[in-house]
């Protein structure tokens, strides 16, 4: 749906709920409804909302675990955290050589 496009929907006058689905999450959206008699429409009565929920931060992964270690390379397994109401777009597993505690190599899986 695009900016400015405009969709209707025409209710019976017993209903007075209606499910408003696949909106675009984070998107902002003006809602309105009115009556119609036989003697024309009434006034609009409008609303604005933000569809979904804003993003937050991540919290981080849990249970890092060694799951195998040999003499060049090791196995990591851990539980993704929170996921802060988004997708998580990637991990970033960082390594240290213990004795050079000033250098930090990034790898990105």
């Amino acid at each position: 749906m695009n900016l400015n496009d405009m969709q209707s929907v025409i209710l019976e006058p017993v209903f007075r709920t209606h499910n408003v689905n696949n909106l675009i999450a984070t998107s902002w959206y003006v809602i309105s409804v009115r009556a119609k008699t036989c003697k024309g429409f009434s006034l609009k009565c409008s609303a604005s909302i933000e569809s979904g929920y804003p993003p937050e931060m991540p919290s981080p992964p849990t249970n890092l675990k060694i799951i195998s270690m040999d003499k060049r390379s090791t196995v990591i397994q851990f539980s993704p955290g929170y996921t802060g109401k988004t997708n998580i777009l990637r991990y970033i597993v960082e390594i240290q050589i213990r004795s050079n505690n000033s250098h930090w190599e990034n790898i990105e899986v």
